[in-house]
């Protein structure tokens, strides 16, 4: 059964994601973070949860979106590196930690795990949905407010 976080919980998560970019990655990847989560929101409005996981792995390897969700989840110390490769790597293993928090999934960010999960349940996709796009917009705010444009 999928968890339905509510505003206050979702936005916990967010911060603690984008204030941990905004303290331990490099300018370039503060960057990349803030125009993918600026960038990819307005995407994950029009396409839907599964279009965007899907270009996110497409775009950043998965391999890549690992090292960022062990990074964030503690599991790594060294943060993702790459400027762009690295913004949506981050990007995309944040939603893994979202979708484990909603019990969805329990998975190591492999695409075909989240795939799985994704589509397994029917019923909960609009429930997922409307989690996914509230989530990305606590991301795009805190991502404004915390990490200042580089000139």
């Amino acid at each position: 059964m999928v968890k339905i976080l509510t505003s206050t919980e979702l936005a916990k998560e967010a911060y603690k994601i984008i204030e941990k970019v905004s303290e331990e990655c490099s300018d370039d990847v503060k960057e990349s973070v803030r125009s993918r989560c600026r960038e990819l929101y307005s995407y994950l409005f029009k396409a839907g949860i599964l279009s965007t996981i899907s270009y996110i792995y497409a775009k950043a390897e998965e391999v890549l979106v690992k090292n960022a969700f062990r990074w964030l989840t503690g599991l790594s110390k060294m943060p993702p590196e790459g400027r762009e490769d690295a913004g949506y790597a981050i990007y995309g293993a944040s939603f893994c930690i979202l979708f484990e928090k909603i019990n969805l999934s329990k998975n190591d960010a492999s695409l075909g795990k989240l795939i799985e999960s994704l589509t397994s349940s029917p019923e909960n996709l609009m429930v997922i949905e409307d989690q996914a796009l509230r989530f990305a917009g606590w991301l795009k705010k805190f991502a404004e407010a915390l990490i200042t444009k580089v000139q």
